[in-house]
Parts: structure tokens; sequence; C-alpha cells
């Protein structure tokens, strides 16, 4: 009788041997699983994108809250998702769904907050660059290029709708080039400006002008303006982002000419 008894006391301490390794195995799982949610895609950039000295991709801040979200994933996991029937295959696919939204969402909107500083910073730069070469940002009257002050009316109402009336137009005249930003990533928006090189009554008074941008490797194109002139704007696209309509105008400002800028919101409303 004695030996029986003992028999049945060790049945017991063996399954809670079991119960408690299971335990662990499920934390282990959870922290790993909120781990490689944590770091992982911060891994794949470095792989993708081989950023440099510029790009801080790991920084003490977020290490250390990954490691918080692994362990608390771990102890959610020992919590909701312990029962010793489930495999701890489908207990790793539980635990990684969490701290993937969780992390996602951090890393989103951390990323958008540090764009935007970038670009307040890129504009105010720009901005100061524009006023030391003494590059007017013209408003109200400022005769801008024809085809952006009167857009023509598409016949499809919808497309009127959709498409904005200063973009139904020239392409020449209404896109800005392309930047090199990814797409997929969150990206800086930049407002577009019109760039003119310079005005007069009729295009050939204009001809003089542009052959002295031409020396400067600068090329220009002469296009009916919006209040009966003739304007000389540059031949790759008179709306231009903001960073990119100050450069072209102090460039030609340098080679002699008296460039302003217009926002492209108040050349539509002209």
């Amino acid at each position: 009788m004695p030996k029986e008894l003992t028999h049945e006391r060790e049945v017991p301490a063996a399954g809670t041997g079991r119960r408690l390794g299971y335990l662990l195995a499920c934390f282990s799982v959870g922290c790993f699983a909120g781990a490689l949610a944590s770091f992982f895609p911060r891994l794949m950039a470095i792989i993708a994108g081989d950023p440099n000295e510029n790009v801080h991709v790991f920084s003490t801040a977020y290490l250390l809250v990954g490691c918080a979200i692994a362990v608390i994933v771990g102890l959610v996991i020992l919590i909701t998702d312990s029962d010793a029937e489930r495999k701890l295959k489908d207990v790793f696919l539980s635990a990684l769904g969490i701290p993937t939204l969780l992390m996602g969402t951090i890393s989103t909107t951390a990323t958008s907050t540090n764009v935007v500083a970038m670009q307040q910073q890129l504009e105010r730069t720009v901005a100061a660059f524009q006023s030391a070469a003494n590059v007017p940002t013209l408003e109200g009257n400022a005769s801008i290029p024809a085809s952006l002050a009167e857009p023509a009316r598409t016949s499809w109402e919808i497309y009127d709708i959709l498409i904005s009336p200063a973009y139904a137009q020239n392409a020449y005249l209404q896109m800005p080039a392309k930047g090199s930003q990814n797409g997929l990533g969150i990206t800086a928006n930049q407002g577009n400006y019109v760039v003119v090189y310079g005005s007069a009554p009729s295009g050939p008074e204009l001809a003089q002008l542009q052959a002295a941008l031409r020396a400067k490797g600068i090329a220009s194109l002469v296009q009916p303006g919006s209040r009966g002139d003739y304007l000389l704007v540059p031949s790759d696209g008179a709306v231009k982002p903001y960073s990119d309509a100050v450069h072209a105008a102090i460039l030609a400002q340098a080679a002699g000419a008296r460039p302003y800028v217009v926002a492209l919101r108040n050349a539509a409303a002209n």
C-alpha cells in the first residue's frame, strides 16, 4: 500500500514538470515571435537598402522597446494561449500577429514624424537660400504660363472632378519631375511652384536672355504669359517642387536672369 501511494505521487510530479516545460516553451516562443516582428523588418532594410552612416536603423530606444515588446508578448501567450494540447507552431503563429501590428504602428508613426521634421527643416533651409539670393515669391497678379492660368476643361465631367484644373493641360508645363523617393514608403511632399526666368512684352525680346542662359548650360523655352506678355521658363518643366524651383531660379539669376517663383495653388487661382 505505501508503495502504491508513493507511485501515485510520482505521476503528478512528472506531469507538473511537463507542464512547466511547456509553459517555458510557450514563453520562449512568444518572446521569439515578438523579437522577430520587432527587429526583422529593420534587418531587411539594412540588407535591401544598404544604409550608410546617414541612416540610423536601430536606436537604443528602439532596441529597448523591441525587447520589452518581446517579453510582454511572451507573458501574454502564457495567459491566453498556453493550452498543452496546442502545438508550438500554432502558438508561434498566434504570437507573431500581436507584435507585428503593434510595432508596425509604432514604427510608422515615428517615421512619419521624423519625415515631417526633416521636410520642415529642408523648407526652412531652402527659404533661407531664396531670401539670400533675392529670388521673390510672387502672388496675386504675377504672370504665369497661360495654360496654367486658363486650363482647358475635359469633355468628361468625372475627369474635371478627379483632376485638378491646374494639371489638366500640357504635361510639360504641369507635371513636376518625379522624385527619387520610394513610393512604397512614407514620402515627403513639397508644394509645387511655377518657375519664371524672365518676362517681356514679346517673345523676341527674350532671345538675348535665352541665349545667355544657354551659354551657362540652362535650357529654356518661351511661353505665352497669363497677362498678355511672354515668359521664359525652364525647358524641363515650369512646375517644380519648392526646393527644385528655388534651385533653378538661383542658377538662372547667376546667369543674368531676374527670375521669380509662384506657388502653384496661387497660379491656379489667378
